[in-house]
């Protein structure tokens, strides 16, 4: 793997569907009732504007409120994560097992930027997948969430039978992943990128995608 170079460059946020589970609490609720899985045993992520009658305590981190994630390692690339009322991350638990991020409009990019994280460090293979049906294979290795250099810093757990807050600015944090496609893959429309990891333990959570059409950008390579 070749691993980033940077260059002043604007990667926009790709929009898309394969989100299989909720694992972010939001708004005036409990968390159990707002997700439908948890990060580990007993935990998940929540929003700003989390409010629980279990707990009177103001959200002290927390995913933004408006789901724009500017990152704060990589200035230059900007995401959307998905509705907190719906799916929102793409869950990679099992290994050998696969999930997709769809795009919504299959778009020609120079280069990918994923927002993902681990509860362990990981190793991983992303398939970018074209309209003309062919494929291009990405293998890297990712970090645990309580590591440096992060997209989003100190997203904060709560647990989902008290609903108190735990984490501090520095732990679950979310990462940047850039990809850069070959020349020839440049061209072609992607309809869809599909994640998998081969180690036994860990859990896989994908975010959010982002693209340029920036070609000065060195990242993974296939």
């Amino acid at each position: 793997c070749t691993y980033l170079t940077l260059n002043a460059q604007l990667f926009t946020p790709i929009s898309g569907t394969g989100f299989n589970y909720d694992v972010i609490a939001n708004g005036n609720t409990t968390a159990a009732l707002s997700t439908n899985k948890t990060l580990v045993p007993n935990f998940c992520f929540y929003a700003k504007d989390f409010t629980s009658s279990l707990n009177p305590q103001v959200a002290p981190l927390g995913l933004p409120t408006d789901r724009i994630v500017n990152s704060a390692y990589r200035t230059e690339v900007t995401y959307q994560l998905a509705d907190y009322n719906q799916p929102n991350v793409i869950l990679v638990g099992i290994d050998s097992e696969t999930h997709s991020f769809i795009l919504n409009t299959p778009t020609a990019y120079t280069t990918l930027s994923l927002l993902l994280t681990n509860n362990y460090p990981s190793s991983m293979c992303v398939e970018v997948n074209f309209d003309d049906k062919t494929r291009s294979f990405f293998n890297f290795n990712t970090k645990g969430w309580d590591n440096s250099n992060a997209a989003y810093a100190g997203c904060g757990v709560v647990n989902i039978n008290t609903d108190q807050f735990s984490g501090t600015a520095l732990t679950h944090n979310l990462y940047d992943y850039i990809l850069t496609l070959s020349e020839t893959d440049r061209v072609k429309k992607i309809t869809s990128i599909r994640f998998s990891k081969s180690d036994i333990g860990s859990k896989l959570y994908v975010f959010a995608a982002s693209g340029s059409n920036n070609s000065s950008y060195t990242g993974i390579k296939a």
